[in-house]
């Protein structure tokens, strides 16, 4: 099973591996980093996070979950979730 993950990269040299390394999703991830940060993006973030209305629709939807029998952290399916909690 391990010769068969393998072979299709044991004839390339160290540049090809190289280029096909790039391509996969950590190293894609960890390129993101090198992008420039949007301060702008990160203080509204965090100012909602820190304000009244973020952490009493995070309230609001534990409340929920609990009648529900859904205990524990909030269940984030999709963006709109995630956009409930700011507005």
């Amino acid at each position: 099973m391990i010769h068969d993950l393998i072979k299709p990269y044991i004839d390339k040299n160290g540049s090809e591996l190289e280029k096909l390394a790039d391509k996969t999703e950590p190293y894609i991830y960890a390129e993101d980093f090198n992008n420039p940060i949007d301060l702008d993006s990160y203080a509204w973030f965090y100012s909602e996070v820190n304000s009244g209305v973020f952490w009493k629709n995070a309230e609001k939807i534990d409340k929920e979950n609990i009648k529900k029998g859904i205990y524990g952290k909030h269940i984030i399916k999709d963006d709109s979730d995630i956009d409930s909690l700011f507005s």
